[in-house]
């Protein structure tokens, strides 16, 4: 019977990274999108707030699901811009540069679990 369990629990698990993996691409589109935002005073603090939002919520399944670099830069980008909504200086080339290591981890995933 444990083995059943067992069995039930890792195919459930599959299918929720599937899902998971099949989600980053709409997640990978946004964050470009919203990157771009970052340039421009008015939208930047809107494409940040919502670019921490989809980092939070990568950051807090990716690692669980065996993709612990793409968990680690979306935790980093999160973090940075949890930080940044206190004082609200204008995005950082550093935090851009964080998008683009995570949306190329991202693109890196796709193309070995395609």
């Amino acid at each position: 019977m444990y083995q059943n369990d067992l069995s039930t629990f890792s195919e459930g698990l599959m299918r929720v990274r599937a899902r998971f993996i099949n989600e980053l691409e709409e997640k990978r589109l946004r964050l470009t999108q919203l990157r771009s935002h970052l340039q421009s005073h008015e939208q930047s603090h809107a494409a940040s707030r919502e670019i921490g939002q989809i980092c939070h919520k990568i950051a807090g399944t990716a690692a669980t699901l065996g993709f612990p670099v793409l968990g680690k830069y979306a935790l980093a980008i999160d973090g940075a811009i949890d930080q940044r909504s206190t004082n609200l200086p204008s995005p950082s080339a550093e935090l851009r540069c964080d998008i683009d290591d995570l949306i190329t981890e991202i693109e890196r995933i796709q193309a070995t679990t395609a």
